[in-house]
């Protein structure tokens, strides 16, 4: 009985517990401000500004942090010589994390993308970073610095900014140090506080000069410095301030008061709190003070990795590295992966990924049989792979983990070097490029049946295709015409998006995403975007890219749901089912079945046996017109074929090694010349400078966009997601030169 008490007990208490998790969960969904003072951390709810205290026990706090995601409070004490950390979750589970040689730890920055605490110790004039529970300690900076003071790090763009006091300026570097720039050094005194307004991309901080305090802002790189508010604007002697939407938050540990100004013109100023302690650190608990970006990435294959980058923030991360040469992608979104093909590994492959995480690890789908898989697309209502083989001159399609291959175009003259590839699952209907004697774009049914020629004139090298799922038409990329166009499914309505050689030399792959079409640009490794409608609105959107080919966008809008005529029982097919073509409506109605390679269809066109079923038990298949003698005696005058083939092969390839010098390995077949090498794929500056003046001449003295981004963008090179070691095995991201 006693023991059964007990448990009761130890239920109710977890119960409790759980709830309280639970409610602590649902209020920081809500936002709030927090500040030090000097023997206390306090909380204040925001527009009510009631406040409770966090953290007891202090004796001399000065700086103030968290990472939202994990529910991490962190916080300094300068006279104990200590930086610790709470769980706002669990507030008993809270303890120091950074004791050892500790000077004054004037300053602590949480990276809350790649999980790294930063703090300034001003008695060492130095910037350290650890992981975030205080091991794997670096000193990344220890040089020029006479007495360090504010800190902020914007990870999503690689950026860490700082101040020092005594010798006035502001800096910025790298997350690892490196590539330091002193942003701010004139007209300058004493710079205190440090904040970022993720908002508009814009610093703000606070001078503490003897003679004029001010609060002002600048823009990263320090120019478009704006004045906000004097010391006669209610501004004795402030310290600390955080910008949270339009409003700009000051501790001021003279009249110990916490008040508030519209960031924009220091206006409207008003007193929350007046009965503070020494109040110096100020934070606004907030996800939206700690962005991981939209979630919407452009993702690309370049040669040896595969990228991506957030099309909000430019944080650029690699899905996969260790790929030899990968040329096309897709996604789906829905089961969360991305698929690529390489031509020099012969196999497609895929890796697992989401809106805010990629898992690193690589799967290979399709290995056997492949020869060049130029083009891959992936239906996604269906949940079905297609791609192209140039070696082989077929298209084939799978389900997404490569069973249940099918060849639905074989190699029977019909197509000559097919590359491309586009799905349309909600129509039934299926695209393909041919960049061989005769270019030209077909449809056809997602099984390969009912082809028919859309486009045959105005085409030479039809690399990329995409399609605008929302307006129903169809995009393509040529690589000899330098344009993209724009079609109907039937292939009537064509225009021209864009013409220009000096915009689009060599040209790969394209993708239609919201107003913009983007594509991947060999010769300047760029990716750029013009808008789908006009042609306008010219803008390069990566940069120094190594070799970009495949591009595709990982968000929702990209492949829309629909109704799947398949379901509830795969449309009654016993493996691979597909909807028929809808070709005058958006919508397919009704399904059809096909049956892999070494299989075939029973007289009720749903159930697929295998040849060696059929073999053995040839009634199955007395209604199907396919004989026992067929399959015998066809597949034996196949292999013979195969293997005096095979002999006359290799007698030819030994008399060429005899009788020619070896030649140097190649990479991808390029459309003007088949065979290039990699180093073609690289760019001098010297075609930089050609293009700037080309661009220049064409549009009057504009600026160059592809030695600028357009002004609504950060510059991507300060966005890598490739890793350093820190002191063995801590990893973070390295900034970029500009």
């Amino acid at each position: 009985m006693a023991n059964e008490f007990k448990h009761y007990v130890h239920a109710f208490i977890v119960f409790e517990f759980m709830i309280k998790i639970w409610i602590t969960k649902a209020e920081d969904a809500n936002p709030w401000l927090m500040h030090t003072n000097k023997l206390t951390i306090d909380r204040l709810e925001m527009d009510i500004w009631t406040n409770s205290t966090l953290v007891r026990g202090m004796v001399g706090a000065v700086s103030v942090d968290y990472h939202y995601t994990k529910g991490f409070l962190y916080y300094s004490d300068q006279v104990a010589d200590r930086i610790s950390r709470m769980n706002l979750r669990n507030p008993h589970d809270a303890k120091d994390i950074i004791t050892n040689t500790l000077g004054l730890a004037d300053a602590i920055a949480v990276d809350w993308i790649y999980d790294h605490l930063y703090w300034v110790d001003a008695s060492h004039d130095h910037i350290m970073v650890s992981n975030l529970d205080g091991s794997r300690r670096k000193t990344i900076i220890n040089t020029e610095l006479v007495y360090p003071r504010a800190l902020a790090v914007y990870p999503n763009i690689g950026w860490m900014f700082y101040t020092d006091v005594e010798d006035p300026k502001i800096e910025r570097c790298g997350l690892d140090g490196s590539n330091r720039q002193a942003i701010v050094t004139t007209n300058i005194g004493s710079p205190n506080g440090l904040s970022i307004d993720f908002a508009e991309n814009r610093l703000y901080w606070v001078d503490n000069h003897v003679q004029s305090k001010q609060i002002k802002s600048s823009a990263f790189d320090g120019t478009d410095i704006r004045i906000l508010m004097t010391s006669a604007d209610n501004l004795p002697w402030a310290f600390g301030l955080v910008v949270y939407k339009e409003w700009l938050y000051i501790t001021q540990f003279t009249n110990n008061t916490v008040c508030r100004v519209d960031k924009q013109t220091g206006s409207n100023f008003q007193i929350i709190r007046s009965d503070a302690d020494t109040p110096v650190g100020i934070k606004i608990y907030s996800g939206d003070n700690q962005p991981h970006g939209s979630g919407k990435w452009l993702t690309y294959a370049n040669l040896n990795t595969i990228e991506r980058m957030d099309l909000e923030t430019n944080v650029t991360e690699t899905i996969a590295a260790r790929v030899t040469n990968a040329v096309d992608l897709d996604i789906h979104y829905e089961k969360g992966y991305v698929y690529w093909s390489d031509v020099r590994a012969k196999k497609i492959s895929r890796s697992a990924v989401n809106r805010t995480s990629i898992s690193g690890s690589i799967e290979d789908i399709v290995v056997e049989r492949v020869d060049v898989p130029d083009g891959i697309t992936i239906d996604w209502m269906y949940n079905l792979l297609y791609w192209t083989d140039t070696g082989h001159n077929h298209i084939q399609v799978s389900r997404l983990d490569g069973t249940n291959r099918k060849t639905i175009i074989k190699n029977d003259s019909s197509l000559d070097q097919p590359r491309a590839i586009v799905v349309d699952p909600s129509t039934g209907l299926l695209f393909f490029s041919d960049w061989g004697s005769q270019p030209r774009i077909e449809r056809c049914r997602m099984d390969g049946g009912e082809r028919t020629i859309i486009i045959n004139s105005d085409i030479i090298w039809p690399n990329g295709m995409t399609i605008d799922h929302i307006g129903k038409r169809l995009y393509w990329i040529d690589g000899s015409l330098n344009q993209i166009k724009s079609t109907r499914f039937d292939g009537t309505d064509t225009y021209t998006i864009i013409k220009n050689a000096d915009v689009l030399p060599k040209p790969y792959d394209l993708v239609v995403y919201g107003s913009y079409v983007y594509w991947s640009n060999w010769q300047y490794r760029t990716i750029c975007r013009v808008n789908k409608y006009t042609g306008q609105e010219f803008s390069v959107v990566v940069k120094y890219i190594r070799s970009p080919m495949g591009i595709q966008v990982f968000a929702d809008e990209v492949q829309p749901k629909g109704k799947n005529v398949c379901e509830p029982n795969n449309g009654g097919c016993s493996h691979i089912c597909f909807p028929l073509p809808a070709y005058n409506s958006a919508q397919s109605s009704s399904s059809g079945c096909m049956c892999p390679d070494f299989y075939i269809m029973l007289s009720d066109n749903k159930t697929c046996i295998s040849m060696d079923t059929e073999i053995a038990n040839p009634d199955l298949t007395k209604d199907t017109g396919v004989t026992s003698r067929e399959i015998i005696v066809y597949p034996i005058i196949g292999v013979v074929v195969v293997i005096l083939i095979t002999v006359v092969l290799i007698l030819i390839f030994w008399y060429r090694r005899r009788n020619t010098s070896p030649r140097s390995e190649r990479t991808y077949e390029e459309p003007d010349n088949r065979i290039s090498t990699v180093s073609a794929i690289y760019d001098t500056i010297d075609e930089q400078t050609e293009l700037t003046s080309k661009m220049n001449n064409s549009n009057s003295g504009s600026v160059n966009p592809y030695l600028e981004l357009s002004s609504s963008r950060t510059d991507p090179k300060n966005t890598y997601s490739d890793l350093i070691r820190i002191n063995g095995d801590m990893n973070m991201p390295k900034c970029g030169t500009e």
